[in-house]
């Protein structure tokens, strides 16, 4: 019982002295979009903006798209060595149908402070329809890089 108690006790305190928050946030944040968790299309924090937003019009069986959206703040920039993805939900929702269901930077554009991924989709039917997935990204400054996966999503109204 005693050796189980210290295996405990050494194990928490690795735990809690190792790693970065925000790579065990970017791991909760996963958990709760699995979980069915809040879910939003947008996020800001001190170091980074994230948002997923509509481009145009949309309408049934017609090619749509939407943007994800990272803005760099204060002292961060964009991390242009790492590898920015949006993985769309898989499977998609009934009615939506995603031609490229892993979007990464070489479907958009970046700069040293901003990010904007393109995200194509088709939908099926008219009305609401949710555009959902889980971005993975990375911001630095002179002292760390922070990396983060960010589950988004947007309604959208297809006509």
């Amino acid at each position: 019982m005693k050796i189980s108690a210290a295996v405990f006790f050494l194990a928490t305190l690795i735990e809690a002295a190792s790693g970065c928050s925000k790579v065990n946030a970017a791991a909760d944040a996963e958990k709760t979009a699995v979980a069915g968790g809040p879910v939003r299309p947008s996020l800001e924090n001190a170091n980074y903006r994230v948002e997923m937003r509509s481009v145009g019009a949309c309408r049934k069986d017609s090619p749509c798209a939407a943007e994800v959206l990272v803005e760099a703040k204060g002292e961060y920039h964009i991390n242009d060595k790492y590898p920015y993805r949006f993985k769309l939900e898989d499977p998609p929702p009934p009615g939506l149908k995603y031609p490229k269901p892993v979007v990464g930077k070489e479907d958009g554009t970046m700069d040293e402070r901003k990010v904007v991924l393109k995200v194509p989709f088709v939908s099926e039917v008219s009305g609401q329809t949710k555009v959902s997935g889980t971005l993975s990204l990375s911001v630095c400054s002179a002292a760390n890089c922070l990396m983060d996966k960010q589950p988004l999503e947007l309604t959208v109204k297809v006509e």
